[in-house]
């Protein structure tokens, strides 16, 4: 993408930054591994958590004293301390300033549960080529997805002898860890896989080796959503285009006719989708064999029954969706999407999650009243709420993510237009105040509104966001750890050059020095979102009610 004054093309690319590179830095400098997670294709994955006193990064570490105090609930800055040298900043712990700077951290973060990481490596002199490209193209992937139902990456480490990738943990396990289920919980598994696919596709991605294995549950709750997880055999492809794919990859009870036989498309993963469907229903896989030949012969046939005893408890409408998978012709079988919005999947009741209809109407109108303010705020400060939904964990969002369902009509992972508009009907909102929200939630300006993007409009839902989110979004724009957010940085993060760049720079930068500290990052960011809500709600007591929270 080429440099633009345009305001409406300065945030495309913030997506595809989201996950931070940190090359020629030892991720065990900043992560404490506890224990293997499992092997994978590609190599090892590890539960690890973030060391005590690095976490925010260059937030606390590079050379900013934040010394923030709350006088009528707007904050106050008392002894701003300016950057220091280098030589200052890298010199031992002693003198007044870096115990203030450890009081600091110390208060910050010792009430902090230690969150959990998933960190796949690799050694690269243990593998072949192939496997290494196998991790750059997840890494790749991973980028350009932005879905409830896809597993995050947050950060990747590179060094001359290893590649590192920190992931979502997800600790509820994969598919076979919740054997048996009820049809029900199925088709609600199957729905989430769905629209996930239907958002990959649409992306021009392939997976390619989906299976039991490769989804999971993000947590051990019992309503826990599930994860699609491991990209590292999948493919990019122009939407539109014909896509058509050789290479035998994948896993063999999966695999669809096609890929057998070494010419397919995008429909592959969707025979896959057919085949967990089945097997989730009555708890075997549909292509039997007592030898691996036998099965890849029975699939090429399309060769399987529903004579399984399991099979006289499942409903007509679910056997007909894998049937309408399961189908040898690619034209035939239904796409990711068609499969969205098969009868089954619509008419089936899933678990509930509301506790009532009052809890609902609460948080929605909670949700337009966050819109209303977040549209009303400074774009950087627009831009800073995705990096910091980017990284918050689900327990944090778990609220918001119940509002995005609904917003989400088609349950494709994002939301359109017609979806917003139809979400805010019942509230009388102009089409020019709708189009604007529109606008301003759409910061990465394609013309939807993805998931991070909704998260971060709503961010503020259930009370100010924690300040070590703040510090983790101050890292990450931070990229090379001055300590400070310079006019370089955000070219990085938005992929953009020109005045839109300056005029984000001069929206948080006070004094006027040509950076940003954390200290005027964090005020803009609580400051903004105090005066868009006064603005919008000018009856209220913003003030007051924010400085019980300082």
């Amino acid at each position: 993408m080429t440099g633009s004054d345009d305001p409406d093309t300065s945030t495309r690319s913030l997506t595809n930054h989201l996950v931070r590179q940190r090359d020629n830095t030892n991720v065990w400098d900043y992560y404490k591994e506890y224990h293997g997670i499992g092997e994978g294709s590609i190599g090892t994955v590890s539960l690890v958590r973030r060391k005590k006193g690095t976490e925010g990064g260059s937030a606390y570490n590079g050379g900013n004293v934040v010394s923030v105090g709350c006088f009528g609930g707007v904050f106050a800055c008392f002894g701003k301390t300016k950057k220091a040298p280098r030589s200052i900043e890298k010199s031992s712990d002693s003198g007044p300033s870096s115990r203030r700077r450890l009081a600091k951290k110390s208060s910050n973060r010792s009430s902090c549960h230690a969150e959990e990481y998933a960190l796949k490596s690799i050694h690269l002199r243990l593998v072949e080529r192939k496997y290494l490209d196998e991790l750059r193209n997840e890494i790749s992937v991973l980028r350009s997805l932005d879905h409830p139902n896809i597993v995050k990456a947050y950060e990747v480490y590179e060094t001359r002898k290893n590649i590192y990738v920190l992931m979502e943990y997800c600790s509820g396990g994969d598919l076979y860890a919740r054997v048996p289920f009820t049809e029900s919980q199925v088709a609600n598994v199957v729905s989430q896989m769905c629209s996930a696919i239907t958002h990959m596709h649409k992306n021009g991605v392939v997976h390619r080796d989906l299976k039991v294995e490769n989804i999971m549950f993000e947590s051990r709750d019992p309503t826990a959503r599930i994860k699609v997880l491991d990209f590292g055999l999948s493919k990019k492809f122009m939407p539109g285009a014909s896509g058509v794919m050789t290479a035998w990859v994948g896993t063999v009870y999966t695999m669809a006719p096609q890929v057998l036989n070494g010419i397919y498309n995008s429909k592959a993963d969707c025979w896959s989708i057919g085949v967990i469907a089945y097997l989730l229903l009555c708890d075997e896989k549909p292509f039997k064999g007592k030898k691996r030949n036998q099965v890849m012969q029975n699939i090429k046939k399309c060769r399987y029954d529903f004579k399984s005893p399991a099979w006289k408890k499942i409903s007509k409408e679910a056997m007909e969706f894998v049937c309408s998978l399961l189908i040898y012709d690619q034209d035939e079988r239904l796409s990711a999407a068609d499969a969205l919005n098969h009868p089954w999947l619509k008419r089936t009741q899933f678990p509930a999650t509301e506790t009532s209809a009052k809890a609902h109407a609460a948080r929605m109108g909670s949700v337009r009243d966050n819109i209303m303010t977040y549209a009303k705020t400074s774009e950087f400060k627009r831009i800073a709420a995705v990096v910091v939904a980017h990284k918050s964990s689900p327990a944090e969002i778990a609220e918001m993510r119940k509002a995005f369902d609904k917003y989400d009509e088609k349950k494709d992972g994002v939301i359109s237009m017609e979806e917003f508009k139809l979400a805010l009907s019942e509230f009388k909102y102009s089409d020019e105040e709708l189009n604007d929200m529109f606008s301003k939630m759409d910061v990465n300006k394609n013309g939807v509104i993805l998931y991070t993007e909704f998260l971060a409009a709503t961010l503020e839902m259930h009370g100010r966001v924690e300040e070590k989110r703040l510090a983790e979004a101050f890292d990450h724009i931070d990229d090379d750890d001055s300590g400070f957010i310079s006019k370089a940085n955000l070219i990085k993060l938005l992929g953009e050059k020109g005045s839109s760049i300056d005029k984000l720079l001069e929206e948080a930068d006070k004094d006027g020095d040509g950076m940003i500290s954390f200290e005027e990052f964090i005020v803009m960011f609580r400051n903004d979102n105090n005066l868009a809500a006064k603005e919008e709600f000018p009856e209220s007591d913003v003030a007051e009610s924010e400085s019980d929270q300082d």
